[in-house]
């Protein structure tokens, strides 16, 4: 079975796998890119379970089991996807290597015109975002991955058991829809 393919859009809150024995005692984490003043910050999230649509037969939930890992708190920003992208790390070649895998630079703003300095990384393909996080793991000697569908469902219910992770009787309290947002 292959592993879940994360949603893009979700891509770059990358996560940070470390065996978390004792998980309600982890503490949170802050990793400097190697050679750069980027920080990345990250949260431990314990072990559970989480139900979601089984993929052959969607009208019947699987239940599926989380292992403890660290979430970043941000999406990761242009300032360290730049550094990959652009190679901005790189000082010379890598000795006897013929060749080097790295997406395309960008032909058109990345950011495409929402702003970059500071910004979420947006409009990478699913190759450049793993590709992203092998170059980060290496860099660092951790190791670096997307997250699961089943991690972003257990780490954004936080715990709670509920549709949308409150009960249906609270959810005017944190959400607009159709019910409570007026004429």
């Amino acid at each position: 079975m292959s592993p879940a393919r994360p949603s893009l859009s979700r891509f770059i809150a990358a996560c940070l796998t470390f065996s978390v024995a004792g998980a309600a005692h982890a503490q949170p984490i802050t990793e400097t890119i190697p050679g750069t003043t980027i920080k990345l910050s990250f949260v431990p999230i314990p072990a559970g379970k989480v139900s979601l649509p089984d993929p052959a037969n969607p009208a019947k939930p699987r239940d599926v089991e989380i292992k403890p890992f660290y979430l970043s708190t941000t999406e990761v920003t242009f300032d360290a996807y730049d550094i990959f992208v652009y190679r901005l790390d790189e000082t010379d070649p890598v000795p006897d290597a013929d060749a080097t895998t790295k997406p395309s630079k960008p032909y058109i703003p990345p950011d495409r015109g929402f702003g970059h300095a500071g910004y979420a990384a947006i409009g990478m393909s699913f190759k450049g975002a793993d590709e992203f996080c092998k170059w980060l793991s290496k860099k660092t000697g951790h190791t670096y991955r997307l997250a699961t569908e089943a991690e972003w469902e257990h780490a954004a219910l936080a715990g709670s058991t509920g549709a949308y992770g409150v009960d249906a009787d609270t959810l005017s309290d944190f959400a607009w829809f159709k019910d409570n947002a007026g004429d």
